[in-house]
C-alpha cells in the first residue's frame, strides 16, 4: 500500500513539474495598448478643467474612470494622461492628471485637432508582455528548483545572499529529517525519471556486475566533498551534478524550442547549438546508469541526496524490522532499489528513502513505520562493532579529503579553460564573478525570454560559463517592456529589476563601424537603428550630418552629403536592438553587409 502512495506522489509531483516547465518557457502574449485615431475638439475651458471631445464611433474600452493618453495625431505632442470623466454616445469628457499649465490649455485651445486618445503613453515601450502572470504567478516560476537543497544552499553560502530557494531547501531537509531521504523517494522529479528509465531498462535483463555496492560505497559523499571544494575556491559545479538542474537545462534545450515552434513558428527558434545537446547527454547519461543498477545515480552519484542522508542520524521516524518476526527470506534486500536493506536483513538509514517497497514485499509484516528506536537490531558480523566504526570513519574522513582536493583542484582546471571576454548578460546580473557563483545554469531566464534573446553560452568561452545565459543581440535584442529574467531567477543571479530599473540597468554599450555603416562607408541613407532605438524609448543615437561639401563661403552645398547614426553613449544601456535590426535588414533581407554595422559590447 505504501508503495502505491509513493508511485501516486511521484507521478503528481513529476506531473506538476513538466506542466509547470512548460507553462513558463511558453511564450509571453504581448497587450499593444489600444488606440483611437479621429477625436476632434468640442470644447475646451480652462476654468473647469476639462475638454469636451467628439468621435464618430468610440471604441468600447473608452469609459467612464479610464485613465488615457492624449496626442495630436499630425505632430504626435503629447499633451498627458487624462481622466476619463463622462462617456455619452459620441461625445468624451476629459479632465487632466495631473492639472496641465496655462501655456498648454492655450495650445489645446487653438488646436483644431485630429487628435489621438491612446491607453499608454508614446514614450512608453511599444509592447507590454504579460510578465505578471508568470513571474508573480501564486506559485513562482522556480518554485521546482527551490526544492533541491543544494540550489538553496549555493545561494547562501557561495553568493553570501539568502533567497526564497533557501526557504524550500530547508522544508525538504525538515522532511528529511521526520523521514530520511524522503524527497528521493516520493518528490524529486529526476528520481521518478529515473525510476521509470530502470522500468524500461530491467525488460532487457542487464547484467549488473557483482559488488556494485562495494564498489562504489559512499562515492556520493565525495562527490559532494568536491562541490563544496569547488565552491570554496569560487566555481560552482551545482548546475552540472544536482537533480533538478540537470532536469530542468535539458527540459529547456529540447522543450523550449517545440514551444517556440508551435506558438510562433520555426523561423523564431534560433539555432539548436552543442552546449544544448550537451546537456541531452548529461541527462541520458544519468539515466543509462541503470544499466549498472537500480537508482546508480541517485544511490552513488546524487550529491542533493547526499546532503540529505546527513540527516538521517536525527531522524523522527524510520522503517524498523523485528528480529522477532523476521525469517530472513532476503525479499526486503532484493527488492529494495536503493539497498538499504543489506545482506544481514538490517536497515542502513543513510541510504533509505522512506519509500516503503520493503513494508510491502515483506510476507511476515516484520517491517513498519515507527518512531526511532534507541537501539536497532546488530548485524551478525565476525567483525567486532568498534572496530567497524572505527574503519568505517576513516574511510569516510579521507573520501571527504579526497573530494574537497579534488574538488578544487578541478575548479583551477575550470578556471584554466577561460577564455575570451565577458558575455553580454541579462539585465539585472550581478558581478560576473558573482554570478558564477549564483547561477545553477537550470535554463529558466532562457524560457522566460520572450523573443529567445538570451540564449546558453557553449564550450568555447571554457567550462566554468557553459550553460550560462548570455543576451544574443544578432538574434534579437532585449525586450523594453520585459523584466522577466529576473523574476524567475531561483538564486538571485539576475536580480528581480521593476521596469523602471530594469529600462535604465546597463549590461554593454553600442558601438558603430564606421568602416561598414552605409551612411558612412557609402554615403547611402539608412536609419534604422535610430529609429529602432527611438521607438524603444532609449534615444541614445541621433543624426549627425557627414559628407557634406561646402562652397567658397564655407556654408554647405545643398543636395550634398547624407545623415548618419550618432551613438550618445550615457543614454545606451545596451539592449541590443540597434544590432538586431541592422542586421535583419542590412545583413539577412538586403545582404548589403557581411555582419551588423553597430555592435554591442559588453559594459
Amino acid at each position: 500500500m505504501m508503495n502505491r502512495w509513493r508511485r501516486l506522489s511521484q507521478a503528481v509531483f513529476f506531473g506538476l513539474f513538466v506542466l509547470f516547465f512548460l507553462y513558463v518557457c511558453s511564450p509571453y502574449p504581448a497587450s499593444p495598448a489600444a488606440m483611437s485615431n479621429g477625436w476632434t475638439p468640442q470644447e475646451v475651458d480652462p476654468e473647469t478643467e476639462t475638454l469636451l471631445v467628439v468621435h464618430d464611433s468610440p471604441p468600447e474600452w473608452i469609459a467612464a474612470g479610464r485613465s488615457a493618453f492624449l496626442v495630436d495625431s499630425a505632430t504626435k505632442k503629447e499633451w498627458g494622461r487624462f481622466r476619463i470623466v463622462a462617456q455619452r454616445k459620441n461625445e468624451t469628457t476629459l479632465h487632466p492628471d495631473p492639472p496641465l499649465s496655462d501655456d498648454a490649455w492655450d495650445e489645446l485651445s487653438t488646436n483644431f485637432g485630429p487628435w489621438t486618445i491612446q491607453e499608454k503613453s508614446p514614450t512608453s515601450p511599444p509592447k507590454h508582455y504579460e510578465t505578471a502572470r508568470k513571474s508573480k504567478a501564486f506559485i513562482p516560476a522556480a518554485t521546482f528548483l527551490y526544492l533541491d537543497p543544494l540550489v538553496g544552499l549555493s545561494s547562501l553560502f557561495f553568493g553570501s545572499i539568502c533567497y526564497i530557494a533557501l526557504i524550500g531547501s530547508g522544508i525538504v531537509v525538515f522532511l528529511s529529517v521526520l523521514f530520511p531521504r524522503c524527497f528521493c523517494g516520493f518528490i524529486c522529479p529526476l528520481g521518478t525519471l529515473i525510476d521509470g528509465t530502470d522500468i524500461l531498462i530491467s525488460s532487457t535483463k542487464p547484467l549488473s556486475p557483482v559488488g556494485v555496492t562495494g564498489m562504489f560505497g559512499n562515492f556520493r559523499y565525495v562527490f559532494l566533498a568536491g562541490i563544496i571544494g569547488a565552491g570554496g575556491v569560487g566555481v560552482s559545479l551545482i548546475g552540472f551534478t544536482t537533480p533538478l538542474p540537470i532536469l530542468s537545462s535539458c527540459m529547456s534545450a529540447v522543450a523550449t524550442p517545440l514551444t517556440v515552434a508551435w506558438f510562433r513558428g520555426w523561423y523564431q527558434v534560433p539555432p539548436w547549438e552543442a552546449s544544448q545537446a550537451l546537456a541531452v547527454l548529461l541527462l541520458a547519461a544519468v539515466l543509462l546508469l541503470g544499466l549498472i543498477g537500480t537508482r546508480f545515480w541517485c544511490r552513488f552519484l546524487c550529491p542533493s541526496g547526499a546532503l540529505l542522508s546527513l540527516t538521517a542520524p536525527f531522524r523522527l521516524f524510520e522503517i524498523g524490522i523485528d528480529g522477532d518476526r523476521c525469517t530472513s527470506c532476503g525479499k526486503c534486500t532484493k527488492k529494495c532499489p536503493f539497498g538499504a536493506v543489506d545482506q544481514t536483513i538490517s536497515m542502513q538509514y543513510r541510504d533509505c528513502t522512506s519509500c516503503g517497497i520493503c513494508i510491502d514485499c515483506c510476507p511476515a509484516n516484520a517491517i513498519k513505520i515507527s518512531v526511532r528506536q534507541k537501539r536497532s537490531v546488530s548485524p551478525t558480523s565476525n567483525v567486532p562493532l568498534l572496530q567497524r566504526q572505527r574503519r568505517r570513519f576513516l574511510g569516510d574522513v579521507g573520501g571527504l579529503l579526497v573530494g574537497l582536493c579534488g574538488g578544487i583542484g578541478l575548479s583551477f582546471g575550470i578556471r584554466r579553460t577561460a577564455s575570451g571576454t565577458v558575455p553580454l548578460r541579462p539585465p539585472g546580473s550581478q558581478a560576473e564573478t558573482e554570478f558564477l557563483k549564483l547561477c545553477v545554469r537550470c535554463g529558466e531566464c532562457l524560457q522566460a525570454c520572450p523573443n529567445n534573446a538570451l540564449q546558453p553560452i557553449g564550450i568555447d568561452t571554457g567550462l566554468e560559463r557553459l550553460w550560462t545565459p548570455q543576451l544574443v543581440p544578432d538574434w534579437s535584442g532585449c525586450e523594453p517592456s520585459c523584466n522577466n529574467c529576473g523574476h524567475v531567477c531561483p538564486t538571485g543571479a539576475i536580480r528581480a529589476l521593476d521596469m523602471e530599473q530594469k529600462r535604465s540597468f546597463v549590461i554593454g554599450v553600442a558601438e558603430i563601424d564606421e568602416q561598414r555603416c552605409l551612411p558612412y562607408a557609402t554615403g547611402e541613407e539608412c536609419k534604422i537603428c535610430v529609429d529602432e532605438c527611438t521607438q524603444a524609448g532609449y534615444h541614445a543615437l541621433e543624426f549627425v550630418s557627414v559628407g557634406t561639401e561646402l562652397d567658397d563661403q564655407g556654408l554647405p552645398v545643398e543636395g550634398t552629403g547624407v545623415v548618419a547614426p550618432k551613438l550618445i553613449e550615457h543614454r545606451c544601456i545596451g539592449c541590443g536592438l540597434c544590432q538586431t535590426r541592422c542586421r535583419a535588414v542590412n545583413v539577412t533581407k538586403e545582404k548589403r553587409l557581411d555582419r551588423s554595422a553597430i555592435i554591442v559590447k559588453p559594459f
